[in-house]
């Protein structure tokens, strides 16, 4: 899958966030961890999250993280449409619960109940 536009880069990491948050990596790191066989480095994985890389990603390296993380590489290729028409408070929580994959949310003490309630 060639990505081309900065939008199209922007939504392939927010799906590889979400990938990774579904396969309960908490990390960049953890992703690579788990797909060292193939060669790709944490600051790799952080720049495809980011959008913040120039070629497109290819269906092989997508393919590669959609097993890791348990899902179809179709994945990729699914319209979210419906997310992009969040509203701002809506898009807020959902990057907030986005971030958490990535580090302790520093808004939360340890055994405090999060935004979904419990």
């Amino acid at each position: 899958m060639e990505v081309a536009t900065e939008a199209e880069k922007a939504e392939v990491g927010r799906r590889i966030k979400a990938a990774r948050a579904y396969a309960g990596l908490t990390s960049a790191k953890a992703l690579a961890d788990k797909i060292d066989d193939v060669g790709y480095s944490r600051e790799a994985i952080v720049k495809w999250e980011t959008g913040n890389y120039k070629r497109g990603l290819g269906r092989t390296r997508l393919e590669t993280i959609a097993r890791a993380c348990g899902l179809s590489v179709i994945f990729f290729a699914l319209d979210f449409s419906p997310l992009s028409e969040l509203d701002a408070d809506e898009q807020r929580i959902l990057d907030r619960r986005l971030r958490r994959t990535d580090s302790p949310s520093e808004e939360e003490e340890p055994g405090s109940q999060t935004e979904e309630g419990g």
